[in-house]
């Protein structure tokens, strides 16, 4: 696969895709991608974990509502926005049905590619009617194929375990999940708008930022919302400037008492 589309510029992350998705078919676990910032002690006190083990699933992820099927109501198609789930935090047993599936589709998916077909013209995305929604970009491919997989058998979703990404509030989040902080703080009043890396930024540094919901907060009010959560996820669109601005930011630590919050509540 790699020598066959090098070429590709979407290539590295989805390898990472396939990297993941076969080790936890394999042998099972935990994943989280490198912008994960976890805030609990254990895995074993992650709620969405303990809803995986308690409801004896396969697979357990964080569900993006936003793009989840609707039906002609605006209600999602599935039910809990199954359909959604992130790859970039899966907690998994070994050896299930629905990896092995997933994983041989995206074996197919690769081997009908190449650098002359449009990723959106794969023949069972059009024989199973995909719509819009499953189609991110090519970069997440891999996300269009796990729509396909429970479209052409969504009692494989009886196998997963969720839990809603977003802030408490949105798309019917009962708790604030692992976009929390984006969209709280990064995406204006709708908290749908664009996120603007540099507000995500400081909601990690000491100085006044304003809520989507135009409520003022300190570092002290932003470290109260932090504990209540298992996770941050950064988004990776976002990692590379906030990244950039920490090794720019001569004084980045010393002005940050937030990272020291993080590192003493998971020690």
């Amino acid at each position: 696969m790699h020598k066959k589309h090098s070429s590709f510029e979407s290539i590295p992350g989805n390898q990472s895709d396939i990297v993941r998705l076969r080790l936890l078919e394999k042998y099972g676990g935990v994943y989280f991608d490198v912008s994960t910032i976890l805030l609990r002690n254990n895995i074993d006190d992650i709620c969405l974990y303990k809803k995986f083990i308690e409801e004896d699933a396969c697979i357990a992820g964080y569900t993006n509502f936003t793009f989840t099927r609707k039906n002609q109501y605006g209600d999602d198609f599935f039910q809990e926005g199954k359909d959604g789930i992130e790859l970039g935090i899966l907690y998994a047993k070994k050896n299930t049905k629905i990896l092995k599936i997933i994983n041989k589709e995206i074996d197919s998916y690769w081997n009908w590619k190449d650098k002359n077909k449009d990723y959106k013209d794969y023949p069972l995305f059009k024989k199973y009617n995909l719509t819009a929604v499953s189609f991110l970009n090519e970069y997440h491919v891999h996300y269009s194929i796990f729509h396909l997989v429970v479209t052409r058998n969504n009692s494989l979703l009886d196998s997963i375990s969720v839990q809603s990404i977003h802030m408490k509030g949105k798309e019917n989040s009962v708790t604030d999940g692992p976009y929390a902080i984006t969209d709280r703080f990064c995406r204006g009043e709708s908290s749908y708008d664009s996120a603007d890396p540099r507000k995500l930024f400081n909601a990690f540094l000491d100085g006044v930022l304003r809520t989507n919901e135009l409520h003022d907060t300190n570092l002290k009010d932003r470290i109260k919302l932090f504990s209540k959560m298992d996770l941050i996820v950064i988004p990776g669109y976002m990692r590379v400037f906030i990244e950039k601005e920490s090794q720019l930011f001569n004084e980045f630590f010393l002005t940050n008492p937030c990272y020291d919050f993080f590192y003493n509540i998971s020690r």
